[in-house]
């Protein structure tokens, strides 16, 4: 099961494709902290969700465009 933040960040890509760590820190975190922004894309790379294109930019993948 996916934490709301995750769920929201996972919705951002969807719509953007790829995004930088501070985008999606400010678009999708409450307090746009990019600690909080960091963690939750390792967890989405774990899982497979997203891929890191560079140190912060992150790209969504076909699994991520699909989980729920």
């Amino acid at each position: 099961m996916m934490t709301s933040e995750e769920t929201r960040v996972l919705n951002h890509l969807r719509t953007q494709g790829m995004s930088t760590l501070d985008e999606i820190a400010r678009a999708c975190l409450p307090a746009g902290s990019r600690e909080e922004a960091a963690r939750v894309l390792w967890n989405l790379e774990w899982l497979g969700y997203v891929v890191r294109s560079g140190p912060d930019v992150v790209q969504i993948t076909h699994r991520g465009k699909s989980a729920s």
